[in-house]
């Protein structure tokens, strides 16, 4: 499994964990939204009904992750991003002006 860095919260590879609100969690276009080192373990276990499409995951969680990750299918993108990036990602919409 390759980590791919994410520097920009404008990157295209990101766009579908971008402006994710409450509703997300239960559905967008067919999809859900997981969250948390629990919910991560249940749904990469061999008895989970349910594969990630894709992973954004704050770099400094990467290590502690590690077994988790390992179980990740190849093919399944694992972006890692600064915190910063993460909060870009989180909320894309304008920007108050300071």
């Amino acid at each position: 499994m390759a980590l791919i860095r994410i520097e920009d919260p404008a990157d295209p590879r990101v766009s579908g964990f971008l402006d994710i609100r409450e509703r997300d969690l239960t559905g967008r276009q067919g999809l859900f939204v997981a969250e948390g080192e629990v919910v991560l373990n249940v749904l990469t276990s061999p008895q989970s009904l349910c594969r990630p499409v894709s992973l954004l995951i704050d770099s400094k969680r990467v290590e502690a992750l590690g077994q988790v990750l390992a179980g990740i299918d190849d093919d399944v993108p694992v972006y890692v991003a600064e915190q910063a990036v993460l909060d870009g990602v989180a909320y894309s919409g304008p920007r108050a002006k300071a």
